[in-house]
């Protein structure tokens, strides 16, 4: 019963958006498994999972190639799979999880215009932010870095300044 009810929620959380895009939300929901009913919905080009419980991301969301907004903020997510497959992403926010490693295939997005990182659990600053070539607005505040990364942080702030 609780499976039919998840899935006619689902359905029933697919909107358009003012500019005539299909937004998938699903926020703030108690989710903590993700949902493979929403695979099925995998046209759209919206998916906001932000505000639940979510430990991990499958590979198949890479299923969502016209995907332009993704938000998973507010989730207990500890890593990612690989992104590099949702070439159309503008919007990426991965905001307050616990991500240590944000993988290189984010850096094939190369139509990604904003990068959400604020606090995360980050080892190292992410090596491939040069290869992003329309990011115009990077949000890092409250990145945990280890202190032997400090000297890679000041670095990462200067390049913020350029992307501005």
């Amino acid at each position: 019963m609780a499976e039919i009810t998840k899935k006619m929620q689902t359905k029933n959380a697919v909107k358009l958006t003012v500019d005539g895009k299909r937004r998938l939300d699903l926020s703030n929901m108690e989710i903590a498994t993700f949902p493979k009913c929403i695979l099925k919905l995998c046209d759209v080009e919206e998916l906001d999972l932000s505000r639940n419980f979510l430990k991990d991301i499958p590979e198949s969301i890479d299923r969502f190639v016209n995907m332009r907004w993704l938000d998973l903020h507010s989730n207990n997510l500890e890593k990612l799979p690989e992104l590099g497959l949702l070439r159309g992403l503008r919007s990426l926010n991965l905001g307050m999880n616990r991500i240590e490693i944000v993988p290189s295939s984010i850096g094939a997005l190369k139509e990604l215009r904003q990068l959400r990182l604020f606090n995360n659990l980050l080892t190292r600053v992410p090596p491939w932010l040069h290869s992003l070539p329309n990011l115009q607005t990077l949000k890092h505040q409250g990145l945990f870095v280890r202190s032997h990364y400090v000297e890679n942080v000041k670095a990462l702030k200067m390049e913020i300044l350029v992307f501005h």
